[in-house]
């Protein structure tokens, strides 16, 4: 099975007072969920701890300085059986090799961002589709891609050149 991720903030998936059972917060969709040009970055990964882990290293390169990073995972399958169009496109990551796994979801609406809100809500409360990569290991990924030659030091921003 093919598994998509997505960074979130755990925080703004958890229910308010003034919710019901099945709503979604708005800041879970406006500040997760965010689009551009009515498209979704996600990324190809397996449901396992490495996979996920090459994930949050791509999106830690994109970072000012490493910070804490929750990443869901979730079938693309629950995407597409939602005839939520995705196409490949090239991620913003440092590392070459991994803005290969990015994707869009595409042309979308606010009906279809609302089902993409509802399909992540079913997991981001999983332990087994939700990650969470500490500040600390966040910057351990990073430092370790550029001692392995996977990018150079001097290509990160200040805050993560400072950091590692």
């Amino acid at each position: 099975m093919e598994y998509v991720a997505r960074k979130f903030s755990k925080a703004k998936w958890l229910p308010k007072p003034f919710m019901v059972t099945g709503d979604i917060a708005a800041d879970a969709v406006t500040g997760c969920l965010r689009t551009s040009d009515n498209k979704l970055s996600l990324w190809r990964c397996a449901n396992d701890r490495n996979s996920v882990e090459e994930v949050a290293l791509a999106l830690a390169t994109t970072y000012d300085g490493p910070s804490k990073t929750d990443v869901v995972v979730f079938p693309l399958a629950d995407l597409e059986s939602a005839n939520i169009s995705v196409e490949s496109s090239v991620g913003g990551s440092l590392i070459e090799e991994l803005n290969e796994r990015h994707m869009d979801a595409i042309e979308l609406t606010s009906d279809r961002l609302s089902m993409i809100a509802q399909i992540v809500s079913r997991y981001v409360d999983r332990e087994a589709h939700s990650y969470r990569f500490t500040l600390e290991s966040v910057r351990q990924l990073v430092k370790t891609a550029e001692r392995n030659g996977r990018l150079s030091k001097s290509d990160l921003k200040a805050g993560f050149q400072e950091a590692i």
